[in-house]
């Protein structure tokens, strides 16, 4: 690489290019949106912040009216987007919400992007498992390379972890 081209050329990374993180409020979402800040920010990237909801299953009798997914998942991102930028968010990033199942909503949304950013454990799911459900899924199936940010604090050593390589083209 020459000294006149921008980071991230060899990678084949382009100035303006778009990287899509998955946030759902958890340490490991603030994790990859934070690790999503920093690569943008130094590669000259756009960043979409992306939280995803589902409209709950209404069994009869234990419906609650005042249930608002929507609202409560923009109320995630907003709080997640104060938390890595403070008051003032860069010009480079966007905050987005959409329904559906996080791992499809994030799928969709990394057609044309650099890179997905995700992190290894989210809030549903079952405690102790290494890599979710959502990010397996978005490793096995997104159309561009795929980050997973670990746990905080946790080495390999400690969840006996494997690599997780995603490839493009399968």
């Amino acid at each position: 690489m020459s000294t006149s081209e921008p980071a991230g050329a060899e990678a084949g990374i382009r100035r303006g290019s778009r990287i899509v993180v998955g946030v759902d409020g958890s340490d490991t979402s603030l994790s990859a949106l934070r690790r999503g800040a920093r690569i943008a920010r130094e590669l000259g990237c756009r960043l979409v912040g992306m939280t995803a909801w589902e409209q709950p299953v209404a069994w009869p009798g234990y419906y609650g009216g005042s249930i608002a997914p929507e609202a409560d998942a923009r109320a995630v991102l907003e709080d997640a987007t104060r938390a890595v930028f403070g008051t003032e968010w860069p010009t480079w990033y966007t905050a987005v919400t959409r329904e559906g199942w996080p791992a499809h909503v994030l799928i969709s949304e990394s057609d044309g992007a650099e890179m997905l950013i995700v992190g290894s454990r989210g809030l549903g799911g079952v405690a102790g498992l290494i890599l979710g459900s959502a990010s397996q899924y978005c490793v096995e199936h997104a159309h561009c390379p795929v980050l997973v940010v670990p746990a905080a604090g946790r080495t390999a050593h400690d969840r006996n972890a494997h690599a997780v390589v995603g490839a493009e083209g399968g």
